[in-house]
């Protein structure tokens, strides 16, 4: 009794943390868009009103994809939630997703390489997976350094994306799975990547569902996000 009143204390308290962050981090679009309405209609500055427009588009939008981002999060962790389960083709998924950063690795002269030395096969949710290996693309675009390179290395096991630029600092690695948290480590200011700060702990409650192992670990010259199948899902495939 006392170990699930615990865990049920714990799981309070997860939740009204994650309430009250979501609901920070919704006040600045907001409060933008709140801002940007009020100059139109007072007709402030009649020179800036696409520019006040605009601004209300762009916000409407990072609003937008945060309730998605919160909607899937709480959705991936509902203990009756039940996945799709087919064979998975880790490269074509990678493959797709890399296609919708094409125009930003151009624009900062990304180099992608491809590395495959495996048939990269997973059971589980296609649609899911693909999510995870979103998030994982665009982190290595937007912490790349510029000129640099983004590697992905699909094996028997699973997948690996690596990206040139900094080292996660030691204190931020378990956090960067945690929900809403955001820390820039690198100095790139150039890439207009759309961020909630719920990437990676969609990705992170996704590759549990899949009994996958999964992080990021610190290699020369840059960083690595990798998952692997578990016992659980090559198991399954057996089947």
């Amino acid at each position: 009794y006392l170990y699930f009143q615990k865990k049920q204390n714990e799981m309070r308290t997860i939740h009204d943390t994650f309430l009250n962050a979501m609901a920070h981090e919704m006040k600045t679009p907001a409060a933008v868009m709140k801002n940007s309405i009020e100059c139109i209609q007072a007709g402030i500055h009649p020179e800036k009103q696409a520019h006040y427009q605009d601004m209300i588009y762009q916000e409407a939008n990072h609003l937008n994809h945060l309730l998605e981002q919160m909607l899937t999060y709480t959705r991936v962790n509902d203990s009756f939630y039940q996945m799709k389960q087919e064979n998975c083709d880790l490269k074509a998924l990678a493959e797709k997703v890399c296609e919708h950063y094409t125009a930003f690795m151009e624009a900062r002269n990304i180099t992608l390489h491809w590395q495959i030395s495996g048939d990269g096969i997973l059971w589980g949710d296609s649609c899911l997976l693909e999510m995870v290996l979103d998030n994982f693309v665009s982190n290595a675009v937007k912490f790349c350094t510029y000129g640099g390179n983004i590697r992905i290395s699909i094996e028997e096991q699973g997948i690996c994306v690596y990206n040139d630029g900094k080292h996660i600092p030691k204190e931020y690695e378990k956090s960067i799975w945690e929900p809403l948290f955001k820390a820039d480590i690198s100095q790139n200011t150039d890439v207009k990547l759309n961020s909630s700060g719920m990437g990676l702990a969609i990705s992170a409650s996704v590759l549990k569902l899949h009994h996958a192992k999964y992080g990021s670990r610190n290699v020369q010259g840059g960083v690595e996000f990798y998952f692997e199948k578990g016992y659980t899902t090559v198991y399954r495939k057996n089947q």
